[in-house]
């Protein structure tokens, strides 16, 4: 953890500037979205060339999941995910093809590079859903959150933390960057993520609301409406409380299955949700955990893919590794922070030397 550093200004561009603290890439930002944009490509456009933009949005991007293939069924596979994209692109609104435009021309990467890459989640989730590829592939996605109430906090601040373990660690975590961004119209927000991409791992809004996103896996996900980049920037945005946060992501077409560890200064809420409901889930005993299956359903796999076929055990011993490590008395930040880069295993009581529960090579936050 770093604590009170001082950052230092490397460049500016607009009205936007880059500073680091030893390896993180700090981004003030400001203007419509298309600035905004344009100030982190021109900012950051060295460290966008060189992280996991040109390979999670190149043309070969998805070919891991589908290598054991023959040819004839890749190169189809390949086409159902073109045909998605195009699909997510007609429903994305113009803020963020604004936004990512900015970022392409700044950076001097193609816009669907850079839409291929920020979406991908998006397309996995519908890949999971369908019987073809769940079976070729176990789904990725490895991120555990835990939230503590003021009541169970040493400062008795609210505290949420995350880790991230997404789909490409050690590219995704290779240009860590953290964005303050002020868009008229929008709440001022701070987006916790990797240079180049608009999905965020983390982030927090001026009303004090804090956002941690995490991939499911339904089999209720269909490739229609909003999906959850879409959805997390929006929360960003416009959420100044846990009531507007669930109506956010109520009130429209979901595309694909996601859960948002949502909290404000007071209390939290995790919300799992695919295409057909949202269900809210609230502290037990002070705590919230969230991993990347559903909880809260009376009958959780019906509609997890992973509960459903076996392939949820390290999902839930995140999940209860995240609870049961906190252990009793008052939290800090710092306490949070090692339970989340805990490695010990509560299936086969022993520590693992990388991955998955509860961390692998990630990024506490």
């Amino acid at each position: 953890m770093i604590e009170q550093a001082a950052l230092t200004v490397v460049g500016r561009s607009g009205s936007g500037t880059h500073s680091k603290v030893g390896r993180l890439n700090v981004l003030a930002l400001e203007g419509e979205p298309f600035e905004v944009g344009l100030q982190q490509g021109a900012l950051l456009k060295t460290e966008i060339a060189a992280g996991c933009a040109p390979v999670f949005g190149g043309e070969r991007g998805f070919d891991d999941l589908f290598s054991n293939l023959p040819q004839a069924d890749a190169a189809l596979a390949a086409r159902l995910v073109d045909g998605l994209y195009a699909e997510l692109e007609l429903g994305l609104d113009d803020g963020l093809k604004a936004e990512l435009a900015g970022i392409g021309q700044g950076a001097d990467v193609p816009f669907h590079v850079l839409l291929r890459a920020s979406f991908r989640s998006e397309i996995l989730q519908i890949l999971a859903a369908m019987d073809a590829a769940s079976r070729l592939c176990r789904p990725p996605g490895e991120c555990t959150a835990l939230i503590a109430t003021p009541d169970r906090t040493q400062d008795r601040r609210l505290l949420h933390g995350k880790n991230q373990d997404y789909d490409g660690a050690g590219l995704w975590d290779l240009v860590p960057t953290v964005a303050v961004v002020r868009t008229p119209g929008a709440l001022p927000h701070v987006r916790v993520g990797t240079a180049g991409l608009l999905k965020a791992s983390f982030g927090m809004n001026a009303a004090g609301v804090t956002v941690g996103g995490h991939l499911l896996f339904s089999r209720f996900a269909q490739p229609a409406g909003t999906g959850f980049t879409a959805f997390e920037h929006a929360l960003l945005k416009r959420a100044d409380s846990l009531a507007t946060a669930e109506a956010i992501l109520a009130g429209q077409a979901r595309w694909g299955a996601f859960a948002f560890a949502v909290a404000d200064r007071d209390s939290a809420r995790v919300f799992e949700c695919d295409s057909q409901e949202v269900f809210a889930r609230t502290p037990r005993d002070g705590l919230l955990a969230c991993a990347n299956h559903y909880v809260a359903p009376d009958d959780p796999a019906a509609r997890d893919l992973l509960l459903a076929e076996g392939a949820g055990r390290n999902s839930l011993a995140r999940c209860h590794r995240a609870r049961t490590a906190a252990g009793e008395g008052d939290l800090t930040p710092a306490r949070v922070a090692d339970v989340l880069a805990d490695r010990f295993d509560p299936c086969c009581e022993a520590v693992r030397s990388l991955g998955q529960t509860i961390a692998g090579p990630l990024t506490v936050m």
